[in-house]
């Protein structure tokens, strides 16, 4: 009985992942299907940019060592 259960549960579960990547996988094809326009490229390139930037600007300050309070005076 034990395993009848067990094997159900897989099956229910396998059901549920089997939806949620058909779900996933339309919404992706969807969004591929479409071209993006110059300005969207745009957009996303200078984003990327500004975030890559960023990063290495919190890099860099994360670097510096900390001063003291007796090193400033």
């Amino acid at each position: 009985m034990k395993a009848i259960f067990g094997f159900l549960g897989l099956l229910i579960a396998l059901a549920i992942v089997v939806t949620v990547v058909k779900k996933q996988m339309g919404s992706v094809s969807k969004t591929l299907g479409q071209p993006a326009s110059s300005a969207q490229g745009e957009s996303v390139r200078l984003q990327s940019q500004q975030a890559q930037q960023q990063f290495r600007q919190a890099v860099e300050a994360a670097m510096v060592p900390a001063r003291t309070a007796s090193e400033e005076q």
